[in-house]
């Protein structure tokens, strides 16, 4: 376990089970988080590209719209580069790159540089939300769902 899971665990414990909680309800929705929409849209985005579920990249590429994200955000997301975006957003977005792509080579030293630019109750967010992406585009896309709305390209 590490250092940052030791020290939530201990301190902020009342935390993790409204996580379980916003997770068992399938989403996290942004009254729950402490984590901006448009932080929520650009992990989800960029979480999806990764693992290639078309499902979920076109709903959330939808969504984003609404937050103010642009083709050309889209368009840095699918290439992973992050350069467009704060350093907030650049953390994070990178934490979820190696989150998704090698889980197990998460350290100490990722919960240090994020907690440059997040609190620990929003550490856990990002990872959970990270997660929670990662489970829906292994559950959503291999069932083939057909998009309801115009494929959008990016």
């Amino acid at each position: 376990m590490t250092a940052l899971v030791k020290s939530i665990t201990a301190q902020e414990g009342a935390r993790l089970p409204n996580s379980r909680r916003a997770a068992n309800q399938k989403r996290l929705s942004r009254e729950g988080l402490p984590i901006d929409r448009k932080l929520y849209e650009l992990i989800y985005i960029r979480v999806s590209l990764i693992n290639g579920c078309r499902y979920c990249t076109q709903h959330h590429v939808t969504s984003s719209k609404r937050v103010g994200l642009t083709p050309e955000d889209w368009a840095a997301l699918n290439a992973g580069d992050y350069s467009r975006f704060d350093d907030k957003a650049r953390t994070a977005l990178t934490y979820a790159e190696k989150l998704t792509r090698a889980p197990q080579s998460i350290t100490d030293t990722d919960f240090a540089t994020l907690r440059g630019q997040f609190s620990e109750p929003e550490i856990v967010d990002l990872h959970l939300l990270t997660g929670l992406a990662n489970l829906t585009n292994r559950f959503t896309d291999p069932l083939g769902l057909e998009l309801e709305f115009p494929q959008q390209n990016i």
